[in-house]
């Protein structure tokens, strides 16, 4: 499994930088989903983010921004709790 974060020492102190493109796979492992279900939640869902496609040809790499990843999910939790809680 690859990390979502790159470990860098700068004199001595560790710290992570967190990865701005993440892959398909990296964004299936965050959320726990499958393949299916993460193209279900794109097309599907208008508030999902989109993905971004790292050139034109039909085999180029595709990649979905990190920081609108993270404010979805952020956003789909609170939406989950306050229909359970109704």
């Amino acid at each position: 499994m690859k990390k979502l974060k790159e470990k860098t020492s700068i004199n001595g102190n560790n710290f992570f930088i967190p990865k701005f493109r993440l892959t398909i796979n990296e964004v299936c492992t965050m959320l726990a989903v499958g393949r299916d279900k993460l193209n279900r939640l794109e097309k599907e869902d208008p508030s999902f983010p989109k993905s971004i496609k790292d050139g034109k040809s039909r085999q180029s790499a595709v990649y979905y921004d990190y920081q609108e990843i993270f404010v979805w999910y952020e956003n789909w939790k609170e939406c989950s709790r306050a229909v359970q809680m109704s």
